[in-house]
């Protein structure tokens, strides 16, 4: 007989809370025509609800218990969802690539014709430092939405040491009915090898990458490591797959001439600034892109580590707990 009291006694309690919630929803109704509430074309809105309001719906809502296997059901969704959120959100074949890069001498002969339009998509501050004549600045995502564009032949440029994004960006850009789209083979810092730039390039330092950014971009790309520290040190677990040239005789013989003409050249150095003893050889013998790690050996080193402690802790699952309140 307790027993029944006490469920009539909740029961009675909801239902209570629940016409009260009701009453404030009808009390909160606004008509977007107050002249003539009986309108057909009086829309009701509702204000927005307030912290009682919101914890009158808590107490009216029973909480839910959780079953072991729904935990475990919920643990395996969180896992498919953190492999999702660090995977590519696309993939790119290698007719896609080639079908998008423009070489720089194709893209200068067609600029001086002006049969193209090069979209620069870096920031604005590293767009007014140092660009292309004649380029416009637009955010990459928003390239969809400008629809003079449409119609033009038009080369997405960005600094080149990581082209991924804008291969895809060209895909997509196709696929919604653009006429002809491209990407700059090796980005701006490519074309400073053989055309000038407006603005200060040295400024622009578009040939400096930070750590994450070359981590990123010896990923899709073959590089060359030009090691130029004092001592030297193993760093072959820091470039796994890369041609690593650290004898100072060697790194001349191959800088004046390559045995891989079509990679990219990145120096490294124990310290910052060792990598610019190599500034004045490239402007004379170098003609493929040279890029220099903006960091020293044991910063990138740190950086790596940390870069693969935090990947190892995103692919292990949390146990998320969603039901129980």
């Amino acid at each position: 007989m307790f027993i029944l009291m006490k469920s009539t006694t909740r029961s009675l309690y909801a239902a209570t809370l629940l016409s009260g919630v009701i009453l404030m929803g009808i009390s909160g109704l606004v008509y977007s025509d107050e002249n003539n509430l009986a309108s057909e074309n009086a829309v009701p809105q509702f204000e927005h609800s307030t912290d009682g309001f919101n914890r009158m719906i808590q107490l009216a809502t029973p909480k839910q218990e959780c079953s072991a296997g729904d935990i475990d059901e919920q643990v395996g969704d969180s896992a498919d969802r953190t492999v999702k959120d660090n995977a590519p959100q696309q993939e790119i074949t290698v007719a896609q690539r080639e079908q998008c890069l423009i070489t720089v001498e194709k893209a200068q002969n067609l600029w001086q014709q002006k049969k193209l339009l090069f979209v620069d998509v870096r920031p604005t501050q590293a767009y007014r430092t140092a660009h292309i004549s004649g380029a416009l600045n637009i955010p990459e995502h928003t390239i969809k939405t400008r629809m003079f564009l449409k119609k033009k032949f038009i080369v997405l440029v960005n600094n080149g040491h990581s082209l991924n994004e804008q291969i895809i960006s060209c895909v997509n850009l196709k696929a919604a009915g653009f006429a002809r789209v491209s990407v700059l083979q090796g980005g701006i810092h490519n074309w400073s090898l053989h055309a000038l730039l407006q603005g200060d390039a040295k400024l622009a330092q578009i040939d400096r990458l930070s750590a994450p950014e070359f981590n990123q971009a010896q990923l899709e790309n073959d590089w060359v490591i030009v090691d130029v520290s004092k001592p030297k040190t193993d760093i072959s677990a820091l470039f796994p797959s890369k041609t690593i040239i650290q004898d100072d005789k060697k790194i001349q013989e191959y800088l004046a001439k390559p045995s891989k003409p079509h990679s990219s050249i990145l120096v490294v150095g124990a310290d910052v600034g060792d990598a610019l003893v190599l500034t004045d050889l490239e402007k004379k013998n170098i003609t493929q892109p040279v890029y220099y790690l903006n960091t020293s050996i044991h910063d990138y080193r740190d950086y790596v580590a940390k870069h693969n402690v935090m990947l190892s802790k995103l692919a292990i699952p949390k146990r998320v707990k969603r039901c129980g309140g």
